[in-house]
């Protein structure tokens, strides 16, 4: 869509499109919008506003109960919502909530599939990568992926024991690039840099799915380190069509256009020195944007330190922190010592995260005990008290339960998304330890609270009283084993 359309064009433009839907099923399933009217138990008129685009409806119940009574499949049913969810929020707000429930839902983004390269280079024709030449250009994708690939496995082996030092300015958006350098450097000792350029409104969930999709590279990397700067993200882009793609390695420098099909590589040269000083240029005037840890077992102290304002919000991963006490041991006024009344705040998980962490054979329940193998530990009984202590915290309105509705989010157990408030956003990851992306910028942060919303009014979760209830279920059981 043009970057010049207003909100209103945009937002017209959108409900267009759902009305436009709306009535091309109407005709596919051939019923009358009267017959239509009768079976939802809806005004006749207000359907015929939805079909003109003069109104919307007011919440997706009712697209539902219209998918319904046109007998839409599945497919089609997802169709007319995607279409009303766009016309809600927004396209690119809309696709932000879609990138987070995504990640919640397994971070699919981190199992990138190799390229669709052929495995030997040597063999595919293509001309070998000159030995000495220090400046030499490549045209066309699969040469310009083969020297990018060739290029970076080189300097790989050059650096042998020792961390291979990568420095790149490249969107997050050039999604098939960053495949490309993770299936040349996966598994090997890297230590990543990467300046990326944010979008100055940040007012449309445009940074958000920007950061969720680097996780791939904190992920498989030793050191990830992520610094940014504000542009108006499409100009800034158009500026740059020519060369926006920046790959420092080693002693060589790789530049290549947004299409793929253009590359120059400079190595051990002047011009290779003038890139180099131009990325330290640009690294000077950029800010750190998130801060990557590898974890060895839990760590709440991190969890504790970014606990600052008393807004902690968690989506995922379990056992979350609202679990654990705020101190292992503290004092009263007369000396006493008590456990600790632990953190204020609100969560939202899946029951088979819970129940994972109270199953009493979680060595043998695959991935999806492994947050529970994070106790240190603890014994079946002493898991099944703290979530009995969570839940009297719960009663009395201490702190927040909300579980997945897991026919409209399925969260993967090993995956959570927290915030402390002050615009900080963290991301857990489980794979071998675990590992945490922590970012700070408070579009960020805005965008997670907006998912909170959007989450509760479309329930992708039930509401806290069944919760609650469910929560005492699943506790009660979990005791009766114990006993």
């Amino acid at each position: 869509m043009d970057s010049d359309w207003t909100t209103k064009e945009k937002r017209e433009w959108t409900m267009i499109v759902f009305s436009e839907l709306l009535k091309s099923f109407i005709n596919e399933k051939n019923i009358s919008v009267k017959k239509l009217a009768a079976n939802v138990q809806m005004d006749r008129t207000l359907i015929q506003k939805y079909m003109s685009g003069s109104r919307g409806p007011k919440n997706y119940r009712e697209v539902q109960k219209l998918a319904d009574g046109m007998m839409l499949l599945p497919e089609q049913q997802g169709e007319l919502l995607d279409a009303y969810y766009r016309n809600l929020y927004g396209d690119k707000t809309y696709e932000g909530y879609r990138k987070i429930a995504e990640t919640l839902e397994g971070m699919k983004d981190f199992r990138m599939k190799e390229p669709a390269l052929p495995a030997a280079f040597p063999d595919t024709g293509m001309p070998e990568e000159p030995q000495e030449e220090a400046e030499y250009v490549r045209h066309g994708k699969l040469e310009v992926e083969q020297a990018f690939i060739s290029l970076l496995r080189k300097e790989c082996e050059r650096a042998g024991e020792e961390p291979l030092f990568i420095r790149m300015m490249m969107q997050p958006d050039q999604n098939e690039m960053l495949k490309l350098l993770l299936h040349a450097v996966g598994g090997r000792n890297v230590i990543l840099e990467h300046i990326l350029c944010l979008d100055c409104d940040g007012n449309n969930n445009e940074n958000i799915m920007l950061i969720f999709s680097v996780l791939a590279l904190a992920a498989e990397c030793r050191a990830y380190h992520v610094y940014y700067y504000y542009d108006d993200i499409r100009s800034h882009i158009n500026e740059m069509t020519l060369l926006p793609n920046m790959v420092l390695a080693g002693e060589s420098v790789f530049l290549c256009n947004k299409e793929r099909s253009e590359c120059m590589i400079l190595q051990k040269s002047a011009a290779a020195e003038f890139f180099a000083g131009q990325y330290n240029y640009m690294k000077k005037s950029a800010a750190k944007l998130a801060m990557h840890y590898e974890l060895e077992g839990a760590d709440e102290g991190i969890l504790r330190d970014i606990q600052m304002d008393g807004t902690y919000m968690e989506f995922g991963y379990f056992p979350s922190v609202l679990l654990f006490p705020a101190e292992r041991k503290s004092s009263d006024d007369a000396g006493n010592s008590r456990e600790g009344t632990g953190i204020a705040g609100k969560y939202y998980f899946s029951e088979r995260a819970l129940r994972a962490y109270l199953n009493p054979d979680r060595a043998d329940c695959g991935t999806e005990c492994q947050g529970a193998r994070e106790d240190g530990g603890m014994s079946q009984t002493e898991r099944v008290n703290r979530v009995g202590h969570w839940l009297a915290r719960i009663r009395e309105g201490q702190c927040l339960a909300y579980m997945a509705d897991e026919t409209k989010l399925a969260m993967e157990p090993g995956i959570g998304i927290f915030t402390g408030g002050r615009g900080t956003v963290g991301i857990w990851r489980k794979k071998k330890g675990k590992q945490l992306l922590l970012v700070k910028e408070w579009s960020v942060y805005d965008s997670l609270c907006g998912f909170e919303k959007f989450a509760l009014d479309n329930d992708l979760f039930v509401d806290a009283e069944t919760t609650t209830e469910r929560i005492r279920q699943i506790w009660e059981e979990s005791s009766k084993r114990t006993m």
